[in-house]
């Protein structure tokens, strides 16, 4: 291989080089030289891997075998030292890790040694405290010495005679318990009750106490209860339904006082329950409080559908609703059969029940949740839905009877030139809706303002549409006031729309102070969806009227048509001198004017400010859109 400068030496080179020819062999000198390395690195590797090649790497491995195992035994002996060492190591740590775990047992045995010897000497000196207890009637005390070892194995700490004398004790104080707890029971004492009562929880017989005192309470409760039934049954025999007289008692009024008197017992029970037995017994308080409501107001509304024939009524009800509307004849035979108005009475009591049990209803979720714990299953729930669905049957037969019967009648108009049955109509309309409002259930509520809408849209629309169309029909032979009719009945959409809103008003009102609570605002957005429709039912009477205005006013513009004769026979093609004379004299405007205001006259009395508005609008328009045209056919100067 021949010898060649390194890359470092021509580098001075390059630098001073600036002729084309050096730079020319300069750069041919080193493509040979790279060249020879090429060739150089090939002849290596071929080397390497031919026989020769492969001999000489043995010899050197040999000399490695031979010459590294000399220069690596010092280290070799110092890592065998080391190791040793680290095993010497171990072996003392394990032995004194076991000495340590040997001491934590005995120390572990001296303090249960010692905890036991403590529980022998206390639980000795409890035999004699007990019995002292007992015999100065410091139950509390004795309830206290005996907790505190109900845990132990009292038959191996103590010797067998000590531990019998000790169960003695404890059996002992629970036979006191329950005798004074039974006379405390007799004498009505609430105080001593609670006391016994309590004392089960030391024992460890919590559920024993806590059972006993809920059954005492239930008792309270159910003497009470039955004593205002009794009332209820003997004013049962001296009134009928509907009754106003306060010394009577009513079904409302003897549930309603129930639910005043669970709520009273659950409210003023809460917080000792919790100090008593723990607040998860608050729970067991509940169940038992709902169970024995369920007991007492069940009674009570099985009388009221009893003494009332509800189910009986209901079942009426719900023939006449299988009646075809057009079947006339046979709807007016059930419908003399059960009269709605023996229903009001019966429909405000059953509004005035589901108030009360809706009331009582919020007031044990309310505990429930205070308590976190699961409402309690009720029978009371269950039987307020069917009288709640009887409820709604009955009031939207209610209405729909009560509003045709109110439509019918035809009596003279009232001094607003309205129709009386409107008034009638509506005040219905607002009495069963004030009544399911009064019932303070969400679903009631939706059920009859769904059913308002039907009436209004279906049938009370109806019949004005008919009346307006066969008043408006009869005009031209109408003599006096009658020729007025279909005035009125204008006057009956417009106050209907306006009756409409302020049924809607009212209702929002009293949603919002009855569901005013958080946990209400699914049933107030249920509600104000029920609400709405009552506005778009608003708005349909609007559109009706303001069809048949139209079409109204449509009839008497031909009438009218005539005042503008003078100005179809005016010439607008003027001299200098005409037109002065018109500044002057007009010739139609004034008694335009005049003929058009007393051609008005006669509706301003007979119709409302606003539907005369609308009228007067309606006619200038058209009469207006008469001129345009016949400007237009004019030719001006």
């Amino acid at each position: 291989m021949s010898s060649t400068p390194s890359f470092d030496f021509f580098i001075p080179e390059v630098q001073d080089i600036n002729d084309l020819t050096e730079i020319s062999n300069l750069l041919a000198h080193t493509i040979k030289r790279q060249q020879t390395i090429d060739n150089d690195l090939v002849k290596l590797i071929n080397e390497g891997f031919s026989g020769e090649g492969l001999r000489g790497m043995v010899e050197r491995m040999d000399t490695l075998e031979t010459t590294i195992p000399t220069k690596l035994q010092p280290i070799n002996r110092k890592s065998q030292d080391l190791a040793k060492t680290i095993d010497d190591t171990t072996y003392l740590a394990e032995t004194i890790s076991k000495k340590v775990r040997d001491l934590d047992t005995v120390r572990a045995r001296v303090k249960a040694t010692l905890s036991k010897v403590g529980d022998i000497i206390d639980l000795s000196d409890c035999i004699d405290a007990v019995n002292q207890a007992l015999k100065q009637e410091h139950y509390e005390v004795a309830a206290t010495h005996l907790q505190r070892y109900l845990h132990l194995d009292i038959d191996q700490v103590l010797e067998p005679s000590s531990a019998m004398m000790l169960n003695n004790a404890k059996s002992q104080l629970k036979a006191i318990l329950k005798e004074k707890l039974e006379k405390a029971l007799s004498n009505d004492n609430p105080d001593e009750i609670r006391r016994f009562c309590k004392l089960y929880v030391p024992l460890g017989q919590k559920e024993e106490g806590l059972t006993r005192y809920c059954h005492y309470l239930r008792r309270i409760c159910s003497d009470e209860a039955e004593l205002s039934f009794r009332s209820l049954l003997k004013s049962m025999g001296k009134s009928a339904v509907g009754t106003t007289d306060p010394s009577l008692t009513t079904c409302v009024a003897s549930i309603t006082q129930l639910f005043e008197n669970v709520a009273k017992i659950i409210e003023d029970q809460f917080p000792i329950i919790e100090e008593s037995f723990g607040a998860d017994s608050q729970e067991i308080l509940l169940k038992n409080m709902q169970q024995q409501c369920d007991i007492h107001s069940s009674k009570i509304l099985d009388l009221f559908l009893e003494q009332y024939s509800v189910m009986k009524r209901v079942q009426d009800v719900s023939v006449v609703s299988r009646i075809a509307p057009m079947d006339r004849e046979a709807r007016e035979k059930e419908f003399l059969r059960l009269d709605p108005r023996e229903l009001g009475p019966i429909l405000d009591e059953m509004a005035s029940i589901s108030k009360s049990a809706e009331y009582y209803d919020r007031f044990i979720k309310r505990k429930a949740k205070q308590a976190q714990c699961p409402v309690p299953l009720s029978d009371l729930n269950r039987k307020m839905q069917e009288i709640l669905s009887n409820y709604i049957l009955l009031e939207e037969y209610f209405m729909m009877e009560s509003v045709q019967k109110a439509m019918k009648t035809d009596e003279a108009p009232t001094e607003n030139h309205t129709s009386p049955f409107v008034d009638y109509v509506f005040f219905i309309l607002q009495k069963s809706a004030s009544r399911a409002m009064e019932s303070a259930s969400a679903n009631a509520l939706c059920a009859i303002v769904n059913h308002t809408n039907t009436c209004l849209n279906r049938d009370y629309k109806e019949v004005l549409q008919h009346l307006f169309r066969e008043a408006a029909g009869k005009n031209q032979i109408a003599k006096g006031d009658r020729k007025y009719d279909h005035l009125v009945l204008l006057n009956n959409m417009e106050i209907s729309v306006e009756f409409i809103k302020k049924l809607k008003r009212d209702l929002e009102n009293s949603c919002n102070r009855l569901f005013s609570s958080g946990s209400a605002d699914e049933y107030l957005a249920m509600i104000n969806t029920c609400l709405a429709d009552l506005m778009d039912t608003s708005n349909n009477f609007k559109k009706m009227l303001a069809e048949n205005m139209d079409q109204f006013s449509a009839s008497i513009t031909p009438r009218i048509r005539s005042l503008l004769d003078i100005f179809s026979s005016m010439s607008y093609d003027l001299t200098e001198i005409d037109y002065q004379n018109n500044e002057i004299n007009d010739p139609w405007v004034t008694q335009f004017i005049g003929d058009v205001t007393t051609f008005l006259q006669p509706f301003s009395s007979h119709l409302t400010p606003s539907n005369h508005d609308l009228l007067v609008h309606l006619i200038l328009s058209k009469l207006t859109r008469r001129m345009e045209k016949l400007l237009f056919q004019k030719k001006v100067s």
